[in-house]
């Protein structure tokens, strides 16, 4: 594990803006070779500025994934997204693709949050059920597709928004210098659209429409160009206090991050999940061939 770095007064007449970007930053990431990238989040609710520790890992085991099937489950059940499931996960044949990747973040050993980054193949994408006039234009330009999924967090207000920040950090590495993706979508519930917009600077592409898949609650399309993003945020936020500047925050660090998630990063063992939990198998088998007649 990369030391930390112990936060100093605030220096003005000798930091520069970008040092003092970097060791704010530097003292709250830290990527661990052994599997996991923590983050501490200062709650400014909390008086004398309580940290919340997570640990962010690549789901890459059986046992990782049903963690944060089951999260997904219960988070979407409570908000009246979710049918009784006897189960209790929720997961899609997108998660059997070799290319997924799903992101979980912990603390104290209990899942927090969760979202997957599914990428385009010959089924397509999830969001295609919904949006797939406006998805098919993207890939009619020749553009590299992903979609961020399963999008769910216990934690809420400022402490929500960033820890769903750092790992959203993770998945804009994984899609575009990983996988060398050009388009990122998601839907999401049009009230949750503000967050995605102003914060991430996605941008709304599709109209509203009711969701099958979440007892059709209404959903909205998002896009985010990946290739222009860099450029985006750089014009949005370089220049702003460490805490808001989201161009600093995605480039610190990016290079060392890019290389642990493609460590970590392993496809869904589907044998294991036959041997383990043949109910599963069997289902996730189902669910994928009703998606190819559908």
């Amino acid at each position: 594990m990369m030391p930390s770095e112990n936060r100093q007064p605030r220096q003005p007449q000798r930091a520069s803006a970008l040092s003092q970007a970097l060791k704010a930053f530097a003292e709250q990431e830290c990527a661990d070779a052994g599997g996991t990238y923590d983050v501490a989040i200062e709650d400014d609710s909390v008086r004398c500025g309580e940290r919340g520790q997570y640990r962010l890992r690549v789901a890459n085991t059986l046992a990782q994934r049903l963690r944060a099937w089951r999260l997904t489950y219960e988070v979407y059940q409570s908000k009246g997204y979710a049918r009784a499931d006897a189960q209790g996960l929720w997961f899609g044949p997108y998660d059997a693709h070799p290319e997924t990747i799903t992101l979980l973040a912990e603390t104290d050993g209990v899942p927090t949050a969760t979202m997957s980054l599914v990428f385009d193949s010959p089924r397509r994408l999830p969001a295609d059920e919904l949006y797939g006039e406006e998805i098919e234009a993207f890939r009619a330009r020749g553009r590299t597709l992903c979609e961020l999924v399963s999008l769910v967090s216990l934690e809420e207000g400022l402490q929500g928004a960033e820890l769903m920040k750092y790992l959203f950090k993770l998945a804009y590495i994984a899609a575009h210098h990983l996988e060398g993706a050009s388009d990122l979508f998601i839907t999401v519930n049009p009230r949750h659209a503000p967050f995605y917009e102003r914060l991430l600077l996605f941008a709304r592409l599709g109209h509203e429409v009711p969701c099958p898949k979440v007892n059709d609650a209404p959903a909205v399309l998002l896009h985010m160009d990946l290739v222009a993003a860099w450029n985006l945020y750089r014009e949005r936020f370089d220049g702003k206090p460490p805490a808001r500047n989201l161009y600093r925050f995605f480039l610190y660090k990016a290079c060392e991050l890019r290389a642990w998630l493609s460590a970590q990063r392993r496809p869904l063992d589907v044998a294991e999940l036959d041997r383990d939990h043949p109910a599963l198998g069997r289902r996730l088998r189902r669910v994928a061939l009703a998606e190819v007649q559908s």
